[in-house]
């Protein structure tokens, strides 16, 4: 079994600082700081399709079709890529569940999608 590689490049480069996780008791919020209630805040960026569905590329088989159920581990396995925007943009996670145990196998990050990221 190959195992996935990890990042290359420190992650505190891609955490956002405006992305906080709680506010600090007894601070006010961006709109309130602003002198502005919070009913008044506008969403900055518009909603962005990422899915091109129209493609000419060959589609993979559902060889579940939703079958999760496993009795022994390394039967099924089961990935995922997803994205987080960050300071330098977009940063890419690709992971791989074992169906049995219901953990992550490998795990791999990158600032490109690329097939290389999910092999």
């Amino acid at each position: 079994m190959r195992t996935m590689r990890s990042v290359a490049w420190p992650l505190k480069d891609f955490i956002s600082p405006s992305k906080q996780l709680a506010q600090p008791p007894g601070q006010p919020t961006a709109a309130e700081g602003h002198g502005c209630s919070a009913a008044q805040v506008e969403q900055s960026k518009k909603f962005k399709m990422t899915t091109d569905s129209n493609h000419a590329f060959n589609i993979a088989p559902n060889l579940l079709n939703r079958g999760f159920h496993v009795d022994a581990p390394i039967q099924k396995w089961a990935g995922e890529i997803s994205y987080a925007w960050a300071r330098k943009g977009r940063l890419y996670l690709a992971v791989i569940l074992d169906l049995h145990f219901r953990r992550v196998n490998g795990w791999a990050v990158s600032n490109q999608m690329k097939r290389d990221l999910a092999i």
